[in-house]
């Protein structure tokens, strides 16, 4: 049997967190309504309570968020998917978490994200 050992898995989990650290938070439409940089912005942060997988990156988003714009009358924003990127300015998407809807109606509104990232490990009976 081949397997990733807990050093080969903390190793994954590391690499990912240095290197997917851009989340783009996608509209209704699929358009990118912003990318925050979970290592650098006050608003993310790792969830670091799994022990195995997934990994993720929590998000509290405010309508009135200067990247946002629900606080503008009559905007509303529906974020649909979140995706990994390596960069700010990225196209290539790296994963795509779609778990949930969530509607920004206004300023007031907030909501906490939770951008999960699966990534496999191996265990093959030979």
């Amino acid at each position: 049997m081949v397997s990733t050992t807990p050093d080969g898995e903390t190793d994954l989990r590391q690499y990912i967190q240095n290197n997917w650290s851009y989340v783009a938070l996608i509209d209704d439409i699929g358009d990118v309504v912003t990318r925050i940089d979970v290592e650098n912005d006050s608003r993310a942060g790792w969830d670091n309570t799994y022990e195995n997988k997934p990994i993720a990156a929590v998000m509290t988003i405010k309508g009135d968020d200067a990247d946002i714009g629900a606080d503008e009358i009559g905007t509303e924003i529906t974020l649909t998917a979140t995706q990994s990127r390596k960069t700010d300015t990225s196209s290539e998407i790296l994963c795509e978490d779609s778990a949930t809807d969530a509607l920004l109606a206004s300023g007031e509104n907030e909501v906490v994200i939770y951008h999960r990232i699966q990534y496999p490990t191996i265990e093959n009976q030979e």
